[in-house]
């Protein structure tokens, strides 16, 4: 398994990581080497960072399953602490080493790491003589401190006294303990909570507890209380006093707790603005809380029985089975008669206050401490607890409220302090919190409290016997399967799945829970459309789970926040309306009906949506069965459908920023509704929904606009072009023969398509867009004999004209529209251009489609021709594809040959998604079967590009795609267009796309005799020519050809001047009157690099520089300087000038300030020319 193996995922579905994808530690041998390198390379500073950048990665890859290293975690601390010699390793090795230490305690934690520290007599005096050496404030060396701190961790319980340790002549080695950790507790890095260990274990050992513990103690809550202690001192002595109550005994810290609970409440740092001070102060309560309570397991706790699944499942029995029921007592009855003291009052009061926290840190540590609190409790007391934990599932209480109950409600149950006679009151609160969702302006804060209430779901699993919880089972597995396959957050439905795994696993209670388990797995469920419209329609189909599915939808996802969990969730009723049929078309249209016109927006475009999918899948239904689709759509459903759109526009509804949502509901309604092939032609309905159909196509939003074009083939299928015959007359049609529906039909028909045409031709760039794609998606029964008047306006539409040059999405949607015209009317060699495609009217539509392969319109947007060409390559491997299958000799030499060069050019440009989708479609046409016709040199691109590589390419990778195609340049018919989007894209500004062009155009010379290498010189100048004063193109090959001059491959031609002249000219050509900057520094660099042909053209070169120098822009100046003194210096000497005049010129450019005035500088300037000979510019009177 390699580390660089990334997996795809779609939707919002996220990198799983390993999970348990490794069996062992695989890296081990590396480790080692690493390890066992550190004392040949400690003096390195930059090898030693890369080893440890090495080391690190390592470690970090197994993050999730960190346990693989104990088996060699020994030998691994081991080889690092004999690199340390007992503090007698060069100061450098001994940091580096305690690097790495740092990296295995971040994998593997201070605990597991502590235990295999040495812990000898000798190595206390050395680890806290190096420790006191050690500069707190050095942040480099902090790996040092921290791992000096945890070793004295595990050396401070040595079972020793520790005067044994004194030797008379220096300080006692507790006072040197205790003023170390002293002034590490103060310290702003990791070092300050290892100190707090350090301490809390020094001070509790049975020799210190009389003489440091109180004074410690005194010293922490002093802090607390100081209003002056800075924030990581406070860090420090609430750290201190929770570990010093933690590991002391209870005997010890019982006198001190009153005054220390006291005094902590008093200090105020429960409400500290900082949340860590809240979470560390909070648990120091709670730990001195615990001190007042003896130790003990609650004797009345419901006993979990097994709790590993494999013995359970190895007993042939669900794991937990065989225990003892509510309140039996697994560890002995234990007399309860004990006083429980006042003071566990105001502890639960602020642990139960602080699971309202809004952080989540303080929630959790709060529910840790009602669990513990509540384990040492008597049975009346602790349902009291529960009781106040209870109040917190109110509405008057927000989200963190119901998130920390949550937590609290898991930590009981999983200590198995919920018992039997409690759940029917926790389950409806859990049940509800797993729907929980509070919106706060246009965002919910709801999906914690959801993650939350699935745990406590994975927690039950684990705390109850089967025969138990069986009769909560039926109402908590169809509630965790609604998250599971409907939340909006991912975590929040993996968190589902995995406890609804659980409870599987180990109730096995849930019905059909091992058949939805395979499917509805953690993994599964990431992608949330496949969640909603997928996965739902496989549990669907188990009855005991298909309403509570469709009631959720209905109940909880139709009024949702978010519109794409509204669109989704009418998704997934179509797919479930199989599954409840007359449940759906009775309870749930009934429900649906008084939203969609109700005053909640959300509510209200959610339930027309799912109204139209429904009355959808019922069609769908009934047409299966062989019934007419009014026998489950009821005539109320019909007449409520047929007077919406009146409906909603009375109530202008259609109006503002929620008209918008409005109308692509009712587009999807039309859409649906038309499918359903519902009743209602020859309505008032009809010239209704065509009156909204055509508002919207002209509407600002081109959401709206796709959603009309998306509702009108369906519509105009339906009520416009069909006849009587084909689709079932509404009430109000009274009969009526074939004949004169037909004629009627056509007659609707032909003015749809003439109004359709005459906005095409609209000044308005958002009528000519929406109606243009409006044609393209009609049927062809209204382009019989109007297919050459159809193509004339949308042909027109595609076209630039001085007016309509910027717009861009006008001429792709014209594109896309002539493209989808195309494939509706289909081919036809007899046809003369009235009614299909043919001889009559295909070159014009190459022509269209090969035209809009070169718009490179551009605006303040950028390049928005882009998407013409996308458009244009799109219909051109369609329309091909569809030519060839049908009649392929339609297809000129000419066509397929422009075809195939413009794809190639446009595979290898600059912007990746265009190179993506030009590559899919050059190879869709090379691989095409039938073969397309006619296409050049087919033998040598199938060696280029065979299918094998074509079917796994990445066609939007530079990387991948570049090498291969560069190798076009060897084609005669290929090499001017491949060389142009080469060049194009080598002078880019995309690091990663200018390296790879470059590197693929010097790869093509390396392969070319001289002949051939000035040849290619001669077609660059002649791709500048071409395209003289057009930046896109100039200004890149500019860029491009001047690497290519000083890479060493050009190096053969210099001594041809006529080649120089002929680049040189060209570049002359073009900075002449130019005012960008970008170019004319770009024109700098080439004329230096272009000063290695012979005179003539360094003359010309000179020449232009010379004019650049006085250039009213100060940094032409300063780079036109620049390069001819590096120029100059570089090349020693110019033909017909003497060394000390070349010297007098670099001094004049170097000396010189480029940034004054022109007046300034053009005297010195005019030097320059003299001392190179070149005749001064002359200023040109305007």
């Amino acid at each position: 398994m390699t580390k660089a193996a990334v997996t795809p995922v779609e939707d919002d579905m996220e990198n799983i990581g390993l999970g348990c994808a490794l069996e062992q530690f695989e890296d081990l041998p590396e480790v080692r080497s690493l390890i066992a390198e550190l004392p040949e390379i400690h003096t390195d500073a930059g090898l030693v960072e890369a080893r440890l950048q090495r080391f690190t990665t390592i470690l970090d890859y197994y993050q999730e399953q960190p346990h693989l290293l104990d088996k060699d975690l020994e030998s691994l601390l081991a080889a690092l602490f004999a690199h340390l010699d007992n503090f007698r390793a060069p100061e450098n090795l001994v940091h580096v080493t305690f690097k790495y230490m740092v990296m295995i305690v971040k994998l593997r934690g201070p605990k597991s790491m502590v235990r295999h520290m040495p812990h000898e007599v000798d190595d206390m005096e050395r680890v806290l003589q190096y420790l006191e050496r050690q500069n707190p404030e050095d942040t480099d060396c902090w790996a040092t401190r921290y791992m000096l701190l945890l070793w004295l961790a595990i050396l401070v319980i040595i079972p020793f006294n520790m005067t044994s340790f004194d030797d008379g002549q220096r300080e006692p080695i507790a006072q040197r303990i205790m003023r170390v950790t002293e002034v590490y507790l103060h310290a702003t890095d990791k070092c300050r909570e290892v100190a707090g260990l350090v301490a809390a274990r020094f001070v509790t050992r049975p020799d210190n507890v009389q003489r440091f513990l109180p004074e410690l103690i005194d010293w922490t809550l002093k802090t607390c209380e100081s209003d002056d202690a800075r924030l990581p001192s406070l860090l420090g002595a609430l750290g201190c006093l929770a570990a010093v109550f933690k590991h002391g005994k209870r005997a010890d810290l019982l006198p001190l707790a009153p005054g220390v609970l006291r005094r902590l409440l008093a200090s105020g740092r429960l409400e500290h603005a900082n949340t860590q001070i809240r979470k560390l102060a909070l648990k120091s309560v709670q730990r001195v809380g615990l001190t007042f309570l003896p130790t003990r397991v609650a004797a009345w706790r419901y006993e979990r029985g097994q709790r590993s699944l494999a013995a359970g499942l190895l007993q042939g029995t669900p794991a937990g089975d065989g225990s003892v029921p509510d309140g039996g007592g697994g560890v002995g009855q234990e007399d309860e008669s004990y006083d429980v003291p006042e003071e566990i009052d105001e502890v639960l009061e602020a642990v139960l206050q602080a699971l309202r926290d809004k952080d989540t840190v303080v929630r959790w540590s709060a529910a840790k401490g009602v669990g513990r609190i509540t384990n040492r409790l008597p049975k009346a007391l602790a349902d009291e607890v529960l009781d106040s934990l209870m109040d917190i599932f109110t509405l008057r209480d927000n989200m963190p409220a119901w998130h920390g109950g949550c937590l609290a409600l898991a930590e009981l149950g999983r200590r198995g302090l919920l018992t039997l006679s409690r759940l029917p009151e926790v389950i409806p609160v859990l049940l509800r919190a797993l729907v929980y969702d509070e919106l706060q302006g246009n965002y919910s804060v709801g999906a914690a409290v959801r993650d939350a209430a699935c745990y406590v779901c994975w927690a039950f699993a684990r705390a109850y016997q089967p025969d138990h919880f069986r009769q909560y089972a039926l109402q908590v597995a169809p509630a965790l399967l609604c998250v599971a396959l409907f939340d909006r957050e991912v975590n929040c439905r993996r968190a589902a799945s995995a406890a609804f795994q659980e409870n599987v696993g180990r109730q096995g209670t849930f019905p059909h829970g091992i058949e939805i388990l395979t499917t509805v797995d953690y993994f599964a469920v990431g992608n949330r459309a496949a969640s909603f419209t997928q996965l739902s329609t496989f549990v669907g189909q188990f009855p005991e789970y298909t309403k509570p599915l469709i009631s959720h939808l209905l109940e909880k996802k139709i009024n949702h926040w978010d519109g794409a969990i509204r669109e989704v969730t009418a998704k997934a009723l179509h797919n479930l309306t199989p599954c409840a049929v007359d449940y759906t078309a009775g309870y749930v249209m009934d429900m649906l009906r008084p939203h969609c016109l109700g005053i909640d927006l959300n509510a209200r475009h959610g339930a027309v949506l799912a109204v139209a999918e429904v009355v959808h899948a019922l069609s769908e239904h009934a047409r299966r069965h062989g019934h007419d689709a009014t026998q489950y759509i009821d005539s109320a459903t019909q007449q409520f459908i047929a007077g919406l759109c009146d409906e909603l526009g009375r109530r202008q509804m259609l109006r503002g920023l929620g008209g918008e949502l409005m109308r692509h509901a009712l587009c999807h309604l039309i859409r649906k509704a038309s499918e359903a092939e519902l009743p209602l032609r020859n309505t008032p309905t009809i010239a209704s929904w065509q009156a909204l159909l055509d508002d919207c196509l002209t509407h600002r939003e081109e959401a709206v606009r796709g959603y009309a074009v998306a509702a009108l083939p369906a519509f105009t299928r339906a009520y416009v072009t069909a006849s009587p015959a084909d689709v079932t007359a509404g009430p109000s049609d009274g009969g009526g023969d074939v004949t004169d529906g037909d004629a009627t039909s056509s007659a609707a028909g032909d003015g749809l398509l003439d109004r359709y045409l005459a906005e095409v031709d609209s000044d308005s760039q958002n009528n000519r867009r929406g109606f243009a794609l409006a044609v393209g998606s009609l049927p062809a029964k209204l382009f019989a004999g109007k297919l050459q008047r159809v193509l004339k306006h949308l042909l027109v539409c595609c076209a630039s004209t001085p007016q309509t040059r910027l717009w861009a999405e006008c001429r792709r949607d014209g594109i896309s529209a002539v493209t989808d015209v195309c494939l509706t009317v289909g081919v036809d060699a007899s046809d003369d251009g009235s009614s299909h495609v043919c001889a009559a009217n295909i070159e014009e539509i190459y022509d269209c489609l090969l035209t809009g392969l070169e718009d490179y319109t551009s605006d303040n947007r950028g390049d928005v021709g882009a998407w013409i060409r996308e458009a244009a390559i799109s219909g051109l491997q369609r329309v091909t594809l569809m030519v060839t299958g049908a009649c392929p000799e339609l297809l000129s030499d000419d066509m397929v040959r422009r075809t195939m060069t413009g794809l190639s050019q446009q595979a290898v440009e600059k912007i990746d998604r265009t190179r993506s989708v030009a590559g899919a479609a050059l190879s869709a046409l090379l691989h095409a079967d039938p073969p397309v016709p006619r296409v050049p040199d087919r033998d040598a691109l199938l060696e280029i590009l065979p299918a094998s590589v074509c079917a796994s390419i990445n066609w939007g990778s530079e990387r991948e795609t570049l090498p291969r195609l560069s190798r076009l340049l060897a084609l005669p018919v290929y090499r001017p267009a491949v060389l142009l989007g080469l060049l194009v894209s080598a002078g880019g500004i995309t690091e990663r796309l200018v390296q790879q062009a470059s590197e693929q155009l010097q790869r093509h010379l390396k392969h070319l005799p001289d002949e051939g290498r000035a040849e290619f010189v001669r077609e660059v100048a002649a791709v500048m020519e071409r395209h003289r004063r057009q930046d896109r193109v100039t200004l890149s090959v500019i860029r491009a050809l001047e690497p290519l001059l000083n890479c060493g491959l050009l190096d053969p031609l210099f001594s041809d001047a006529e080649l120089g002249d002929l680049l040189a000219s060209q570049v002359r050509a073009e900075l002449a009157r130019c005012g960008e900057p970008h170019k004319l520094l770009a024109g700098v660099d080439l004329l230096c690099a272009l000063m290695q042909f012979p005179a003539a053209v360094q003359r010309r070169c000179l020449g232009q520089l010379m004019v650049l120098l006085c250039h009213r822009f100060p940094r032409i100046r300063r780079a036109a300087a620049g390069g001819l003194f590096e120029t100059l210096l570089t090349h020693g000497e110019l033909e017909g000038v003497s060394e000390e005049a070349l010297e007098r010129a670099q001094t004049l450019l170097s000396d010189t300030d480029w940034n004054e005035a022109v007046d300034a500088v053009r005297p010195v300037r005019d030097e320059v020319c003299v001392a190179l000979g070149v005749p001064v510019p002359q200023r040109v009177k305007k």
